[in-house]
């Protein structure tokens, strides 16, 4: 199994990452806990967005930098919309992308 550094910038953008992953996922489960169904697709959605931008990321697709964009913005959605829990959550993820994505463009340019 390849392992990656935990130091670095590429350290810092796998860490980053999977923090945010977990931290979306974790706005999507309470928001489905709660029975609040539209909120729980818009979480669910941004946990999409997520994975298929480190998806894309890893075969190195020119739609990587736009989908890191458009997932931090679909978050920044559902942190004005939600609440709780789940907007914490949220902004922890967004917090956690943001850094992800600037160490990814110190590392690999934009």
């Amino acid at each position: 199994m390849p392992t990656v550094p935990s130091t670095g910038p590429l350290g810092l953008i796998v860490i980053c990452g999977t923090i945010a992953l977990l931290a979306y996922a974790v706005a999507a489960a309470v928001e489905r806990a709660r029975r609040r169904w539209p909120r729980a697709a818009w979480c669910g959605a941004v946990v999409g967005l997520a994975a298929a931008a480190i998806l894309l990321g890893v075969v190195g697709s020119p739609l990587h930098g736009p989908s890191i964009v458009l997932t931090l913005l679909a978050a920044g959605r559902n942190a004005v919309f939600i609440e709780g829990v789940a907007r914490v959550a949220t902004i922890i993820g967004m917090v956690c992308w943001a850094v992800s994505g600037v160490a990814a463009a110190v590392l690999f340019g934009f």
